[in-house]
């Protein structure tokens, strides 16, 4: 995290300073007004000494019409205590005016802290507020991200899987195709043993050569050989029968064998498109996850930028919040 940003211990150590400076402007607000109450207290008894010397004065003017001269003696003690008792009033006066101002700087000062403070708290919730809501979009962003991370954890064994079927199939069709020749050869080979039949040979190698023709052709050609080996007789018609027979067998397997092999490479294309298509949606879903993530640290930056403007170069605080720990 960069210095300088409000974390939650900063936060909560400038409130706990703050409520405690707040206590004491309490407590000399407390020690204002107890002093206050010892002026008026000590003003009470100057006045209390002021009475008893006015008491004490009445007394002396009594006694004064028996002596004039201690009258005028008690007078002038009588006068300096006054004047001394006066002066005291005076300065306990004063002293008492300059108390209530401070008093009252004091409370303006109180009130202004804890403006000042009910602001910072107001501050402090709204930015709290702020991380709360961060954090929420972090957190969601997260879920999304473990969700796409299986989804392309299943892409990819679906892929692997796909790929292993792939190689099964492809191992398959070697096989098959192994087999079509196979019986391409016997066929061959069937049909340089029947060279005897008139014909037949050529039409074998042909159907074994182009074993792709439609089955029309190869019943026509099976038509033909039947009339052919119609006018045969004895042992030598039946051994062309059956030579026909085993091969007209061996022309039909082939011709299915490569019918499958065909049905499978259309299925192989489909899958192989299929694949394309799901590859294709696999990477929309990457750059929307890109997007999103893009969109998310671009908000989290503006806010960490809000935050430190408003906070200013000096401030001391700086965000607690886990979202921010990736900052620090």
């Amino acid at each position: 995290m960069a210095k300088g940003e409000p974390t939650k211990a900063t936060v909560g150590e400038a409130l706990r300073a703050l409520d405690a400076r707040a206590r004491r402007m309490e407590a000399e607000a407390r020690r204002e007004r107890d002093a206050r109450a010892r002026d008026r207290d000590a003003l009470a008894r100057v006045t209390e000494s002021v009475d008893a010397l006015a008491a004490t004065f009445r007394e002396a003017m009594e006694a004064i019409s028996c002596d004039h001269d201690a009258w005028t003696r008690e007078r002038r003690e009588i006068k300096a205590a006054v004047e001394v008792a006066a002066r005291a009033a005076t300065t306990a006066a004063t002293r008492a005016e300059a108390r209530e101002r401070d008093a009252e700087r004091a409370r303006a000062e109180a009130l202004a802290i804890d403006a000042r403070v009910s602001e910072g708290l107001r501050y402090v919730k709204d930015v709290r507020d702020e991380f709360v809501a961060v954090e929420r979009v972090i957190q969601e962003a997260k879920e999304r991200t473990r969700e796409l991370e299986a989804r392309d954890v299943a892409r990819a064994r679906a892929v692997e899987e796909f790929e292993r079927r792939a190689r099964a199939a492809d191992a398959l069709l070697r096989d098959e195709i192994e087999t079509v020749r196979a019986c391409s050869l016997h066929a061959e080979t069937a049909a340089s043993k029947a060279e005897e039949i008139g014909g037949l040979a050529s039409d074998v190698r042909e159907l074994a050569k182009w074993s792709k023709e439609t089955a029309a052709h190869q019943n026509r050609r099976l038509a033909a050989l039947e009339r052919e080996t119609s006018h045969e007789g004895g042992d030598k018609e039946n051994g062309a029968a059956r030579r026909k027979g085993e091969l007209a067998t061996s022309v039909k397997a082939t011709e299915l064998a490569l019918k499958a092999q065909q049905t499978r490479l259309t299925a192989l294309e489909e899958k192989s498109a299929l694949r394309a298509r799901r590859d294709a949606a696999v990477k929309a879903d990457v750059d929307v996850v890109k997007r999103a993530l893009g969109e998310h640290h671009d908000l989290l930056a503006k806010i960490r930028d809000t935050l430190d403007t408003e906070l200013g170069p000096e401030a001391t605080l700086g965000p607690a919040s886990s979202a921010f720990a990736r900052f620090r």
